[in-house]
């Protein structure tokens, strides 16, 4: 298993609910920073044994959430995850991803909401058998399905970098405000504006990890009021200042 965060191609992204298959192999104790991303994540935790053997796996489920989580890794640590498309995720739990939001569910916590994972076991030869485990499950699993009028709001804050004027789009789709505010929220686990939020924050921090990217011109590309805004919601939702986020970027500690 090679060190360090990778998304992988696999059977799995052949389901139309998954977004992305990735893994991430910690070689020695570290701590890493997670961006919000807005999406529901899979995630299989385990120990890396010298002959790649998995070890002790765990699951955990990471709903939408808007603050960033700080992650501890041991030496040897190893995860699988599957990241589900925003909205989608809701289909492969048997609890809200509304009432989820903010939390993280492990172990048996994390069982109790994906039925689909009753017959994982403890250990397994290698990453791979641990990888068709997951195949073999989702390969029953039918694609979770949101209303069209979701997915045109996804892709419009998506497109528009965070603009959450929803109020026009309602209109265009022929959809009252709080009808297509409410479904959003069932379907996504955030409101619009909460969805919009974080599709704006990614969008800077990535802007602000290039070589030679100035705070001014990223908070206006990204529609910030000023770079004081800017720097006030980075705060808010990732604990840290524009600097900051831009250092753990470009050391690898950022995970977005």
């Amino acid at each position: 298993m090679h060190p360090g965060f990778h998304e992988i191609e696999n059977d799995l992204l052949d389901c139309k609910a998954i977004d992305a298959v990735w893994t991430f192999h910690s070689s020695r104790t570290s701590c890493h920073h997670i961006v919000p991303d807005g999406r529901t994540d899979l995630i299989l935790s385990f120990d890396v044994g010298s002959t790649g053997a998995v070890r002790s796996v765990r699951p955990i489920i990471a709903p939408p959430f808007m603050i960033a989580h700080s992650v501890f890794s041991r030496a040897h640590q190893g995860y699988v995850g599957i990241r589900f498309k925003s909205g989608a995720g809701g289909a492969f739990l048997n609890t809200s991803l509304r009432s989820m939001v903010g939390g993280l569910f492990e172990g048996q916590a994390a069982l109790s909401c994906a039925p689909g994972l009753r017959d994982l076991q403890s250990e397994y030869r290698n990453v791979q058998c641990l990888l068709d485990f997951l195949n073999q499950n989702f390969a029953s699993w039918t694609d979770g399905i949101i209303s069209s009028d979701v997915a045109e709001t996804l892709t419009f804050i998506d497109q528009n970098i965070g603009d959450s004027r929803i109020g026009d789009l309602a209109q265009e789709l022929g959809t009252p405000v709080r009808t297509l505010n409410r479904r959003f929220t069932h379907s996504v686990g955030l409101s619009p504006k909460q969805y919009a939020q974080i599709v704006r924050l990614r969008r800077a921090i990535q802007m602000l990890a290039k070589d030679g990217a100035v705070s001014a011109n990223v908070a206006a590309d990204c529609q910030f009021s000023d770079q004081a805004h800017m720097s006030r919601e980075m705060r808010r939702f990732m604990g840290q200042t524009p600097r900051q986020l831009k250092d753990l970027a470009q050391e690898g500690s950022l995970l977005s």
